[in-house]
């Protein structure tokens, strides 16, 4: 179940990288709600599709844990305290990790390259207050 989760968060994540990357396409891919539609580049608020909102990084760095729900891995990102991944390297997956075994073994190593997130190994949390998402 675990494992479903996190490949549909990753397949969104995919979905929403996608859908950003190309500014003459017709599909609004990520529905924004009327107060933040005119956000970015676009002062007239026509034909901007919100993606530019979540190009820059944020006010924090991101920190990623890994723990065990009921046998499976859950990964959790939360934000970090401001200059804490200073030195450290980038965290990495490699999406074989997140597929069931037996369709695992049929993606070679050559065909399953790292993935480098802009997220940071066990990092300590920002004080604060943030939402569950």
């Amino acid at each position: 179940m675990a494992r479903l989760m996190i490949l549909s968060f990753l397949m969104t994540s995919l979905s929403l990288t996608i859908g950003c990357g190309d500014e003459s396409s017709d599909t609004e891919i990520l529905q924004l709600p009327p107060q933040m539609r005119n956000v970015g580049n676009d002062p007239a608020g026509g034909g901007n599709n919100g993606c530019d909102t979540f190009e820059a990084a944020g006010a924090y760095e991101v920190g990623l844990r890994s723990i065990n729900v009921g046998g499976e891995p859950v990964a959790i990102w939360y934000p970090a305290a401001s200059g804490s991944a200073v030195g450290l390297p980038k965290a990495t997956y490699d999406i074989r990790q997140w597929l069931p075994s037996e369709t695992a073994q049929q993606i070679p190593d050559e065909a399953a390259p790292l993935f480098e997130m802009n997220a940071y190994w066990d990092l300590p949390v920002a004080d604060g207050s943030f939402p569950i998402v």
